[in-house]
């Protein structure tokens, strides 16, 4: 299944007798996929969350998603590019999945900022100044290519908010666990 959005609003019609059949407990606001592998590029809004269910799926952003994405089930791999904004949780759900930030700009720029996640075992830079600051996310493995920065800001340490920061530059693939 592959979408393609500009805009999709998650509406009040949702076909729940087929989900509970398979044994899905929740349905997404937006987007509702079942044992398929999809394709999501987003350029535009998604208001509403995400549920890719499983398979190998690929979501690509440089839009807004005002919501959850849940990965799913399988190896599964996330692409933000500049101008993407996830107000919600990026979860990798079950398998070996990955997240690659690939930017257009060199400097600090609110455009390029980490989606908070979870579930992933790999994070790849591999361009841009990316600002990690929207909540907590772990990878297993961080990798930043040449010319790219990660700048990671801890926002709370103990539940109290912390002024810790450390940025990684650019070098021939930095790796951090």
């Amino acid at each position: 299944t592959a979408f393609t959005a500009s805009t999709i609003d998650g509406g009040d019609l949702t076909v729940i007798h087929d989900l509970l059949e398979v044994g899905k407990t929740r349905v997404a606001g937006a987007i509702q996929t079942l044992d398929s592998i999809d394709t999501i590029t987003n350029s535009g809004t998604i208001t509403g969350s995400i549920d890719l269910d499983s398979g190998d799926d690929l979501l690509i952003n440089s839009g807004t998603i005002d919501g959850d994405v849940e990965m799913g089930l399988g190896d599964d791999g996330v692409g933000l590019a500049t101008g993407t904004s996830v107000t919600g949780v990026i979860d990798g759900g079950e398998g070996t999945d990955a997240m690659e930030l690939a930017g257009t700009s060199a400097t600090l720029s609110s455009a390029q900022t980490v989606a908070a996640s979870r579930n992933f075992e790999e994070l790849l830079v591999s361009s841009g100044y990316w600002t990690a600051s929207a909540g907590s996310s772990e990878f297993g493995l961080v990798g930043i290519a040449a010319g790219a920065t990660l700048d990671v800001h801890e926002v709370a340490v103990g539940g109290s908010p912390s002024s810790a920061s450390w940025a990684v530059h650019s070098g021939p693939r930095n790796r951090a666990r």
